[in-house]
């Protein structure tokens, strides 16, 4: 199956009721798989292209095997971590009476949850200290999937364009600028015309990726907001693989 034969049988998946957006890496297979993905630098990759997600150390997949070992990269990339404990299921572990085998495991896996975040605030921070100038940001309105399913071996993460999604655009210097964002991005089922809060259009085909350069955008100092709206047809849907300012 090709890759505009395999998008035109994609369903999206819509994002929860309360706002949450559940994302992924690559799925867990055999530990000889795992190790390749991991030190192949894909965990890594997936937070520097959403700097915002947080990270829920929930599966401690395979951290008891010599080949593949802990992950640590986590505890030197995030500024911010809480752990949050499940005091009754390790009560229940106690008397041996624990609901899954796996609360059982030596490393507590699924009793003692370590979730490691970034504020907005360091996330800027360190975009400053690496030289970066804009910081783009996914705010309200985008959807999640990936292609997996329908493609074999294609991880890439996509952005799906809702009714109006907005991007939070930062500039990081002192003074006003004019910046071109670029929108990397395909259209299913059908072509999409999409508009920006700065007056452009743009119309996607269907089936092809191909880039977006939204130029003359005005940066402030600071964040800016920059919405794209669904122009049509609402039958098509749009996905966002990169986006970024030159």
């Amino acid at each position: 199956m090709d890759f505009q034969e395999s998008l035109r049988n994609t369903n999206i998946q819509p994002v929860l009721p309360f706002g949450l957006v559940v994302l992924a890496g690559v799925p867990l297979l055999q530990p000889a798989w795992y190790c390749t993905q991991l030190t192949g630098k894909t965990g890594e990759a997936f937070f520097h292209k959403y700097p915002d997600a947080a990270y829920f150390e929930i599966a401690k997949s395979y951290y008891d095997r010599p080949e593949v070992g802990s992950w640590d990269w986590p505890e030197h990339y995030f500024s911010q971590r809480v752990g949050i404990t499940n005091e009754a299921g390790l009560k229940l572990r106690r008397l041996g009476l624990a609901a899954r085998e796996d609360f059982y495991a030596a490393n507590s896996n699924r009793m003692i949850v370590t979730v490691y975040y970034n504020t907005r605030e360091d996330i800027l921070k360190k975009a400053r200290e690496g030289g970066q100038t804009t910081v783009v940001l996914y705010a309200a309105g985008w959807g999640y999937t990936k292609l997996w399913r329908q493609i074999q071996g294609d991880f890439r993460d996509w952005r799906v364009l809702e009714k109006e999604s907005t991007l939070d655009v930062y500039n990081l210097l002192d003074a006003a600028t004019n910046r071109t964002v670029v929108i990397r991005a395909v259209s299913l089922n059908g072509g999409k015309r999409v508009r920006a809060s700065t007056g452009a259009e743009f119309r996607f085909p269907q089936g092809q990726i191909i880039e977006w350069r939204v130029e003359n955008v005005g940066l402030k100092p600071g964040r800016n907001s920059l919405t794209l709206s669904d122009a049509g047809p609402l039958n098509s849907a749009l996905l966002l693989e990169d986006v970024r300012v030159e």
